[in-house]
């Protein structure tokens, strides 16, 4: 099972069938179980058709995720009978995001005729969507 972030949103879960000789029927599909890392909830599934192409590989998009959190994602075929075993568990952030809040607490203070001192404080990591790697301080006359 592999997962990529497409965007701050959405990943998208990749995996191949088991092997033939470990099918014990005929797949009818997959489960894809995701949920928050950070969670004890259990794992919201989504239902795949199988594809009857030899080897081919499978694919479910995810969305309406939170930007820069992660998941974990775990895979399992079904056959009429009802459900095989749980892939090992892959886990994958979203993409980043812009911050949704500024910087708190601006003050600026006068050091000497030609120079201040600007200082803040960061947003908080809730909501930062991301690292923060920096600042945009701009100036001018007043």
């Amino acid at each position: 099972v592999k997962v990529e972030a497409m965007d701050q949103n959405t990943l998208r879960v990749t995996w191949k069938p088991p092997e033939r000789d470990e099918w014990n029927g005929e797949i009818q599909g997959y489960y894809v179980g995701y949920k928050l890392t950070s969670s004890d909830k259990p794992y919201l599934f989504e239902t795949v058709e199988f594809s009857k192409e030899e080897g081919k590989e499978h694919h479910l998009q995810i969305g309406n995720l939170k930007t820069y959190t992660q998941y974990s994602m775990v895979v399992q075929a079904f056959n009429k009978l009802g459900a095989g075993p749980m892939s090992d568990e892959a886990r994958q952030y979203t993409a980043e995001g812009i911050p949704e809040q500024p910087p708190q607490d601006t003050t600026c203070t006068t050091l000497t005729s030609q120079t201040i001192r600007v200082s803040w404080v960061s947003p908080p990591l809730t909501a930062a969507n991301g690292v923060i790697k920096g600042y945009k301080v701009v100036y001018g006359p007043s």
